[in-house]
């Protein structure tokens, strides 16, 4: 008989931050509804990758980020996606990303936070490349590129 032994995770409490962006304006009972789902979708997320969330009697958990007086704060969107129109210069050339300021630099769209306390391996190491990087990585993989005698590999379009 042959057993394995596999090392005992240490865990430890760590916090994540999650966003969602909304069209400015929405109110109640509908932004209400869609920070539920996007709570739900953010807890769901973390659990996939192998964290779970810490709970403990008198403390809500995850939060939104909130006003003085109760109501979620929303601040102008980051565009994470990278999906709005970029500045340019007079040359034509892209310029900087810079916070923005004001709802037509967001195209009106507003940002809300949530932060969650999750308990997660100690030993863990997050790799962090750009989304370009990757879908890069995944376009060559598809279709390799080949120098030299012999062209591209049998069955290729070019």
């Amino acid at each position: 008989m042959e057993f394995k032994i596999a090392p005992n995770k240490d865990y430890g409490l760590c916090h994540k931050v999650g966003s969602i962006d909304l069209e400015y304006g929405i109110r109640e009972p509908e932004l209400g509804q869609e920070l539920r789902k996007a709570r739900e979708t953010f807890v769901r997320s973390m659990e996939l990758q192998g964290m779970s969330l810490y709970k403990h009697s008198g403390l809500e958990n995850p939060v939104w980020i909130t006003n003085k007086d109760g109501s979620p704060l929303a601040v102008y969107a980051l565009d994470w996606e990278g999906t709005r129109n970029k500045r340019v210069g007079p040359d034509g050339n892209p310029l900087p990303a810079i916070r923005a300021t004001s709802l037509e630099e967001t195209d009106g769209m507003v940002e809300y936070r949530i932060v969650g306390i999750f308990w997660t391996p100690k030993h863990s190491m997050e790799v962090l490349r750009s989304r370009q990087d990757i879908l890069n990585e995944e376009r060559q993989s598809r279709h390799p590129t080949v120098f030299g005698v012999g062209g591209p590999p049998a069955g290729s379009q070019t």
